[in-house]
């Protein structure tokens, strides 16, 4: 009962004695000539603070639009866009590059499409041989026509329209390039409403991208290993992945032995 009367009865003995109150006053001005000798320090910290971000600031780098690259992904016929975009450099110097859902058929002057001249296919591949426009040519079988272009790699159910093959990252090994695709499954009638059933692997000429086999189920699950893939120095390529939750994302890793994606897989 007595603690909260403690500041009360202190005050009340600083007016009863005036020596106390005397030692509470010098007490007080010492507190505020600590704090006016040391606000100089204080300013000077600020001024640091500023100096070093401006310094920041000015030393970024700058961004700019490099519409050389931006110019080789510009049509007006065949290939005029995609997503999901990869690309792995061959022996023999070649860019193979693979793409999600992919448009191809004719663009307008404006850069719109013409709906009764483009279809959308599922993935497609492109081959760069050097650095000018005519150096990338589109691998998919109709790519320039109007309205019969198909998707490079197709699934043994993708006519029935509920599976098909989103490529993922790729490897040259042993003479051969294999590509990561996603076996992706419908679920239901919504946009959204698919999911991962597994991982298959695509072999293709390491000096064209020519698709030659698939190897099917090298994974069955959710996972979609090879997001990104790491070929290490300890003889291992690492395939990289995410599972997404509700308000997560996780990493999933797995490894091939010596860099072969046929391989066996450690999870």
């Amino acid at each position: 009962m007595m603690d909260k009367y403690l500041c009360p009865e202190s005050y009340f003995f600083c007016f009863l004695y005036p020596a106390l109150m005397n030692n509470y006053v010098h007490l007080l001005f010492g507190l505020l000539a600590g704090l006016l000798a040391v606000q100089p320090e204080f300013s000077f910290i600020a001024e640091s603070h500023t100096t070093a971000v401006a310094h920041r600031e000015t030393s970024e780098p700058k961004v700019q639009v490099d519409k050389q690259y931006n110019h080789f992904f510009i049509r007006y016929d065949g290939w005029n866009g995609g997503d999901g975009v990869y690309s792995t450099l061959l022996p023999n110097g070649r860019i193979v590059w693979t793409f999600g859902d992919t448009f191809l058929g004719l663009v307008k002057p404006d850069r719109t499409r013409l709906p009764d001249q483009n279809v959308m296919v599922r993935n497609s591949v492109m081959v760069q041989t050097g650095e000018t426009f005519d150096s990338i040519k589109t691998l998919n079988q109709g790519a320039s026509t109007t309205n019969s272009a198909q998707t490079f790699f197709t699934h043994a159910k993708q006519k029935g329209g509920k599976d098909w093959y989103w490529p993922l990252d790729a490897t040259v090994y042993a003479g051969k390039l294999q590509v990561l695709l996603s076996h992706i499954q419908k679920t239901g009638s919504g946009a959204w409403d698919f999911k991962n059933a597994s991982i298959d692997i695509a072999i293709c000429s390491p000096t064209t991208g020519t698709f030659e086999k698939i190897i099917a189920n090298k994974y069955q699950g959710p996972w979609g290993y090879g997001g990104a893939v790491c070929e290490a120095a300890d003889g291992y390529t690492y395939l990289y992945g995410v599972i997404h939750g509700n308000l997560t994302t996780n990493v999933v890793v797995a490894r091939a032995p010596k860099g072969d994606l046929t391989g066996n897989w450690q999870y």
